[in-house]
């Protein structure tokens, strides 16, 4: 297993930051860093990044998630826990939201994202993001979802003990099509099962489920195992023993185990591992293809995972200063 190399880069993201602040230049953005109560902007490049101050979603954040590729976030906010959608400017709530939503995904490319409530077992598909988002119809599953994902054409896979199952969406044509054409409208859009109850796809229980980007097929973890779903055929790619979160690439599928992050060549099955002396909680996309937040840095420096180069490595993410990153 390799070693991690953390790189400490204190004085190269002061630096950046000081020259960003003088020249009143908007730097790079590595997007948004999500963490328990708090969303915050990253600012800069991995190694020489920089985390801002808490953004205002209007209310105490109870969940988020962000898409860094689309440029938004969705989170939960407040004790009522209203759904709102964060595009930069003042938070938009989402009417009609599912009620007690307590987990969200987005997909690769942040067209769609679906919302699920473990009081129900149900969810909700959000399309036509990130400017025009229309809610689907609730739709409930057959059994406890712990792992969930969502194709930017509105598939979801929803995991757990009792295996991976599908969910396909539609679209509804709205009532006044004329000549038998097909009209959209926002309210006509709903997410209803076909056929009428979710598919199963496979046994055994699974921990973590991602897409590739404008595809239907995806990666899971089962058993210990990352498997591979191109249409119909599931083959295994790699052991990856505790893998809590999974994410994928064009050539790539990587996976977050608590204390490390291992890389699988598509290609090859390759397995690279980077070891991690900290606890890792998440393995979310930033904005930079190959790099991902690693923890949530409420309670210390948020750390990245970078494969963008020749090498993976973990780099650490400083807050910025009073008047700094933002």
């Amino acid at each position: 297993m390799a070693r991690t190399k953390v790189l400490f880069v204190l004085f190269a993201a002061s630096a950046f930051a000081a020259a960003a602040a003088d020249t009143g230049v908007r730097g790079p953005s590595l997007g948004y860093s999500v963490e328990r109560t708090a969303v915050r902007p990253i600012t800069g490049m991995p190694g020489a990044a920089l985390a801002g101050a808490a953004i205002d979603l209007g209310g105490t954040v109870r969940l988020a998630a962000a898409s860094n590729t689309a440029g938004f976030v969705l989170a939960v906010v407040g004790d009522e826990g209203r759904v709102v959608l964060f595009r930069g400017a003042a938070p938009v709530p989402l009417a009609g939201a599912l009620p007690a939503t307590d987990h969200i995904a987005v997909s690769p490319g942040g067209r769609a994202a679906v919302l699920y409530s473990s009081q129900t077992d149900s969810i909700q598909l959000i399309t036509g993001l990130p400017g025009n988002p229309a809610l689907g119809t609730p739709v409930p599953l057959p059994y406890p979802a712990g792992a969930i994902a969502v194709s930017d054409t509105g598939t979801v896979l929803a995991g757990g003990s009792d295996g991976l199952w599908s969910v396909q969406t539609t679209l509804r044509p709205a009532p006044n099509s004329p000549n038998g054409r097909m009209v959209y409208s926002a309210g006509a859009r709903a997410a209803v099962p076909i056929p009428p109850q979710p598919s199963f796809l496979h046994a055994g229980s699974v921990s973590a489920v991602a897409f590739f980007e404008n595809s239907n097929d995806a990666a899971f973890a089962s058993d210990g195992i990352v498997w591979v779903r191109r249409g119909a055929a599931i083959t295994p790619l790699g052991d990856a023993p505790g893998a809590l979160a999974l994410q994928t690439a064009a050539q790539f599928v990587f996976a977050a185990t608590e204390k490390s992050v291992i890389r699988f060549e598509l290609a090859t099955g390759a397995r690279a591992e980077t070891a991690c002396d900290f606890a890792v909680t998440a393995l979310d996309p930033m904005s930079t293809s190959a790099v991902f937040r690693l923890n949530d840095g409420s309670g210390g420096p948020v750390y990245l995972y970078d494969a963008s180069g020749p090498e993976p490595r973990v780099v650490f993410v400083p807050a910025a200063q009073e008047g700094g990153a933002r």
